[in-house]
């Protein structure tokens, strides 16, 4: 831009001296547009500082590379020009006048290109305007985000020192956000994970990514103390040179609490179903057997369940019974329930009369997955 800015100044004062001292100040209106395209450019130099293409980036910085090469070429062919003319004129002598008229047209072209080039200066100007409140625009967006985020997010350096985090972080480590800013993350983590937590803050460079690690948050002072599910990413600017680590923090205290909760009822279900005395079962819709208690295998013979899992019940049932035994497994997984007496063959050739209460048994999306069924003894009914 010095180079712009010192160029038409020098043609400016060129054409100036040559047209007021040949008579010609009519001319002197290239000397002011000169001048003005002088100023223009200074302007837009100005604009276009260091701290400006830092902000919008490289793709900036290579709009810049262009138009510097574009005045350097301009600035370059002008002088070549010039030089010419000169040399013709100690040389050859030629006629003021005519040199004069061609140095006119040649300035002409010089002061043509250099608009030409300070028109694109302004319009990369304000490419690079635009750009760079695009870029704001997004900084403010993702930053408005990473502070409405209900769970924290804090950015760290390599060595796990906190340099950014958001509300939620700070409410989650019960502290004010601005404390947080240059602490050790590994302070808030209970003693004894901290090995655990430098070993992710070792791996998650390399691997540049760890999902869902459990770690307890723990600070006697700050009177935390929660199981927390860790989450990190590793980011980088577009060298591939680390910027900073990003960790997700949860509270699973909660989710801990009810999976807690669901094994104490799954364990209390499955002890009831296993001192039940009377035949628990889940089939498929093709008769296959899913589960039995302890008192159903007892019914058909067999040692354990492994011997008929995944094996078809209907094997057990004697043929007379057998299509009602199977239009009843419809009906269940129609959504209806119903009660069915038949009479089996075990496996060690005992024949039994069983009275059978089946309904359907759904899964989680609340879809019929299986017939779940009690089934009694009542052979001594029967006789």
């Amino acid at each position: 831009m010095l180079k712009l800015k010192k160029y038409t100044k020098f043609l400016g004062n060129v054409l100036h001296i040559v047209f007021f001292f040949a008579g010609f100040p009519c001319f002197s209106l290239f000397a002011i547009k000169v001048s003005i395209i002088a100023k223009k450019s200074q302007k837009l130099s100005v604009s276009l500082t260091a701290p400006f293409t830092a902000r919008v980036g490289k793709i900036d910085q290579g709009i810049l590379d262009m138009t510097q090469d574009s005045l350097t070429g301009a600035i370059a062919a002008a002088q070549q020009r010039l030089q010419t003319l000169l040399q013709r004129a100690d040389e050859k002598g030629e006629n003021s006048g005519e040199l004069l008229q061609e140095a006119i047209a040649e300035l002409s072209n010089s002061l043509e290109e250099l608009q030409v080039v300070a028109e694109e200066l302004e319009a990369q100007n304000e490419e690079l305007t635009a750009t760079r409140e695009a870029q704001e625009a997004d900084r403010q967006l993702y930053q408005n985000l990473f502070n409405a985020a209900s769970d924290g997010y804090l950015l760290t350096d390599a060595d796990g020192i906190i340099q950014q985090a958001n509300p939620a972080a700070a409410f989650l480590l019960n502290v004010q956000q601005f404390y947080l800013l240059g602490k050790p993350l590994a302070v808030f983590v209970h003693p004894q994970q901290r090995q655990k937590f430098r070993q992710i803050l070792t791996q998650l460079p390399q691997k540049g990514q760890i999902r869902e690690e459990e770690v307890r948050m723990f600070h006697p002072e700050r009177k935390i103390d929660f199981p927390a599910q860790l989450t990190g990413v590793a980011m980088r600017d577009t060298q591939g040179k680390l910027v900073s680590l990003c960790f997700l923090v949860r509270d699973i205290s909660e989710w801990k609490q009810a999976q807690e909760k669901l094994a104490e009822s799954e364990n209390l279900l499955s002890a009831i179903i296993e001192s039940e005395p009377e035949c628990v079962k889940l089939i498929a819709r093709d008769g296959t057997l899913l589960e039995m208690n302890p008192a159903g295998l007892a019914m058909i013979e067999v040692e354990s369940l492994a011997q008929v899992q995944g094996k078809s019940i209907y094997r057990f049932v004697v043929s007379d019974y057998l299509p009602a035994f199977q239009a009843l497994t419809e009906r269940v997984f129609q959504g209806e329930s119903g009660i069915l007496e038949f009479e089996i063959v075990g496996l060690k050739g005992t024949r039994r009369w069983l009275e059978t209460h089946a309904v359907p048994f759904r899964n989680a999306e609340g879809e019929i997955a299986a017939v779940l069924s009690v089934t009694r003894d009542i052979s001594d009914r029967k006789h």
